[in-house]
């Protein structure tokens, strides 16, 4: 039953606050690595990529064109960060019937989905980062493009993640 839940990465989970923390981090990073490169950078800037990882539109450099990926970073993070803190409020389907859980089912409900959140918030702060560094490195001539196998990577740990925490 219920009671008797355990998740099978239950054994294996590093703590929550744990994640968090490293999504903060990586939102700092992005925000001072975009800071520090701004003046760098050449007009105009690829603002976006073809399936092939190269650039297929430019916009001129302005500071909210250059700051537009990390501005939707901290909000997703923010706002997932609120999501994780009151995951009864969120809209998980099925949420109305975890309330009619017995107390202590309920609340591992709650950490299964808490802690698919914090892994999420995490990898989705990898994905937003490695995007910043590849548009200032595909700008100053670096690279040319984004590489298929490091988006395909977060892109499928994503999913994974989720997959995993549903079941």
């Amino acid at each position: 039953m219920i009671e008797d839940f355990h998740h099978p990465l239950e054994p294996f989970t590093v703590p929550n606050w744990i994640f968090l923390s490293l999504a903060w981090v990586i939102v700092a990073g992005t925000i001072a690595f975009t800071w520090f490169a701004y003046p760098l950078l050449p007009n105009p800037i690829p603002t976006h990529f073809n399936l092939a990882g190269t650039p297929d539109d430019f916009s001129p450099k302005g500071f909210w064109v250059v700051f537009f990926p990390v501005l939707i970073q901290v909000v997703l993070t923010a706002g997932l960060s609120v999501v994780y803190r009151y995951p009864k409020y969120s809209n998980i389907p099925t949420s109305m019937f975890i309330e009619l859980l017995k107390p202590e089912a309920r609340e591992k409900v709650y950490w299964v989905i808490q802690h698919m959140i914090a892994v999420l918030i995490a990898v989705m702060n990898g994905l937003f980062a490695y995007l910043q560094i590849a548009i200032v490195q595909t700008s100053l001539g670096d690279v040319h493009g984004l590489n298929g196998w490091i988006m395909g990577g977060f892109i499928g740990l994503i999913f994974l993640v989720s997959i995993v925490y549903s079941v």
